[in-house]
């Protein structure tokens, strides 16, 4: 435990100065007490409170010390690039620059003049949040409306010698070698997207695993005369190979702890144990880096390696092929909460699909590279890309998976603690102990994934989906759900809704109602039908008033029309011992022409009409409703300027509490039910 107790004071200070959920703020604090009282209690109190104490006053200075925001001027180092985007660091704090083609790579000094703004993305919910994934790298605000200037390029342009090497290959071969060799992931592949959905994408991606396989197996193959060199060997073919993986911290961790045992061994001729190595690796990429201690790749690679580590023996067995097979399947276990999290759930032949696509991955990132730094082997590369997609492609039809809801913090904490407890107890022969254990924490989940809480609970949620509408409203198992959202070029249906319906222990919806046929509202509705079980559909304003369980609905626009916009439901019902509005995208002709024929209506909550836009939400219909709150349902920096400054300034003007999806994300309001 000696070497782990820096390490882990390291992670756990600069992970709590960046902060979140309560569930990951108290969940890091009790390991960090728990350490500490270990620490103290082992006499070893300084090799926890020191990295801790460092750590966490590096966090709170890179995420809160306040940063000026408006006109100005930064130079700095390209550290991470993308397609549509670079980041540049100035003076330890970073920025994101919003660029299509900009040509950088990491290396390049530039200098930018324009306007620096809050950090603020698009987001959708359940999905992969881009804007968080840049706050824990350090981005702390977005340059915008700027003029750059190139001081220094970067001489050795690695990404352009990758291009002209893909240009030699195309469809899922390119893609393929792109991803297994570069890093870079092209989702429009059909064998990267089919790889992703049955989460089986790092089996063809660049990582440390298939590093750590490459330089054993080059070693193996070495010629026995030079064999006792081959450790030394290895370390010069792997440096030749770093520039390519230099941003996955697993190729960097297995390369530095190869040089640290070639060091330890020739130089100063001793066997420094694995756990020790692993963690003078582990911090010396944060001595370079201290932000990755709240980074995936890091903590995943880290606990992949302890697991291992203290696990092997758990799979140990005479015959290799089954240690393999266990092994495998251990580490794929391990790796559940976040299988689930991108998968969307447990893929039954996962292990076996893996095992038979690690031997062509191998061979063609031996090939790949081999073909990088000599000439094109088109025929061969290109004849095991297809084998590769065809595998993939035939694994589709058979894949079997069980979808389960996105763990929260706590869950993968209470996961990896019953882990480390299964470790231990068998080690110290505890099997009982162990077994009783494991039957506890799955009987304890399965219950979780029973719908006891819906069953008790009400609410009405606003789902982020961007730029669209979408609203749940869900009183116990009634479930109803007014607009979709649609994103073209997204599957919003699988990709976000569903997610975030199994997340909520939701399996059927009741109906669905379509305020009117625009794309942002309706988009996702076929995909929502296809793949989740919708009972009822309805989009005739004929059909109202609604009844669905103990839920009314009433339509307030009976006006005819013919653009899609003033056709628009508009919809109003009593829950929570609230007056709920759903105004759709109608424009302010209708909402007059209802304050008109309905004077007394009123609200409590209303969904601002269209997003926010000055053509909804006119003077005469919040007077007329008088809400407390309302709730717009917009997308980050959309293109139409959502929600106008005259609306916001209406709604302010009446001292209406003003919510958004775009700053908020998913904004829900539950309680336990009334059964009265």
């Amino acid at each position: 435990m000696g070497p782990l107790l820096p390490l882990f004071g390291a992670i756990l200070g600069f992970g709590l100065s960046r902060g979140g959920d309560i569930g990951r703020i108290v969940m890091s604090s009790l390991g960090a007490l728990v350490l500490f009282w270990y620490a103290f209690r082992s006499q070893k109190l300084w090799r926890f409170v020191v990295p801790f104490g460092v750590s966490l006053c590096l966090g709170l200075i890179l995420f809160y010390v306040p940063i000026g925001l408006g006109k100005g001027e930064i130079s700095g180092f390209v550290v991470k690039t993308g397609d549509n985007y670079y980041v540049v660091e100035h003076l330890f704090l970073r920025y994101y620059v919003s660029s299509s083609g900009h040509g950088h790579e990491v290396g390049d000094y530039v200098s930018l003049k324009g306007t620096l703004v809050d950090l603020k993305m698009t987001s959708y919910e359940s999905r992969f949040d881009f804007a968080s994934y840049l706050k824990d790298m350090g981005v702390r605000a977005e340059i915008t409306s700027y003029k750059e200037t190139t001081l220094f390029q970067n001489p050795f342009r690695l990404r352009a010698y990758e291009l002209r090497f893909l240009s030699h290959f195309e469809g899922d071969t390119k893609a393929l070698l792109d991803s297994l060799l570069f890093g870079k992931k092209d989702y429009s592949s059909s064998l990267i997207d089919k790889a992703s959905e049955m989460n089986l994408l790092f089996v063809l991606s660049t990582s440390g695993f298939f590093y750590s396989l490459f330089l054993r197996s080059f070693e193996r193959i070495l010629p026995r005369k030079i064999r006792k060199y081959s450790d030394v060997i290895a370390l010069f073919v792997g440096a030749a190979f770093l520039p390519f993986g230099f941003a996955k911290v697993g190729i960097l961790r297995v390369y530095l702890m190869r040089l640290i045992k070639c060091l330890d061994a020739r130089v100063l001729h001793k066997d420094l144990p694995y756990l020790w190595r692993l963690c003078l690796a582990m911090g010396l990429l944060l001595f370079f880096d201290f932000r990755l201690a709240i980074q995936t790749g890091f903590l995943s690679g880290l606990g992949i390696s302890l697991f291992t580590y203290f696990g092997s023996r758990l799979w140990q067995k005479k015959n290799k092929i089954l240690t393999l097979l266990l092994g495998m399947i251990s580490i794929r276990l391990f790796l559940l909460p976040m299988s689930v999290s991108s998968g969307g759930g447990i893929h039954l032949f996962g292990v076996v699909f893996s095992l038979v696509l690690m031997p062509l991955s191998l061979l063609t990132l031996a090939l790949g590279y081999l073909s990088f730094f000599t000439f094109p082997f088109t025929h061969v590369l290109g004849a095991l890309g297809q084998a590769t997609s065809g595998l993939v492609h035939g694994f589709s039809h058979i894949d079997l998976s069980i979808p389960l809801p996105v763990p929260s913090f706590v869950f993968v904490v209470v996961f990896y603690l019953v882990v480390l407890a299964v470790i231990y107890f068998s080690e110290t022969g505890f099997q009982k102990a162990r077994n009783v254990l494991l039957l506890a924490i799955l009987g304890v989940y399965c219950v979780s994934l029973i719908p006891i809480v819906p069953a008790l609970s009400e609410s009405v949620s606003f789902i982020n989906v961007g730029q669209g509408d979408c609203a749940l409203i869900q009183d116990g198992l009634t479930t109803v759900m007014i607009d979709t959202g649609g994103i073209v070029g997204m599957d919003l249906a699988n990709e976000s809704l569903i997610p975030y319906l199994r997340k909520r222990r939701i399996y059927h919806i009741d109906c669905v109602i379509a305020s009117h046929q625009d794309y942002d509202h309706v988009g996702a509705l076929s995909s929502l039908q296809t793949s989740f079980d919708v009972r009822r559909y309805v989009k005739d304003k004929a059909e109202f008033p609604l009844n669905i369980g103990r839920l009314r609905f009433e339509n307030y626009n009976v006006y005819d029309a013919t653009e899609e916009n003033d056709k628009s439901l508009v919809l109003f019902v009593s829950f929570m011992d609230k007056k709920w509005a759903f105004t759709g995208d109608a424009p302010k002709w209708v909402e007059r022409r209802i304050v008109d024929d309905h004077p007394n209506l009123d609200c409590d909550v209303i969904k601002v009409g269209h997003h926010g836009s000055d053509t909804s939400t006119s003077d005469e219909f919040l007077d007329a409703l008088t809400p407390e709150e309302a709730v717009i349902s917009c997308g980050a920096k959309n293109k139409f300027g959502h929600p106008k400054p005259s609306v916001i300034a209406a709604l302010e003007k009446r001292g209406i509490k003003i919510r958004r999806t775009d700053l908020e994300g998913t904004i829900t309001y539950a309680r336990m039910r009334r059964w009265a």
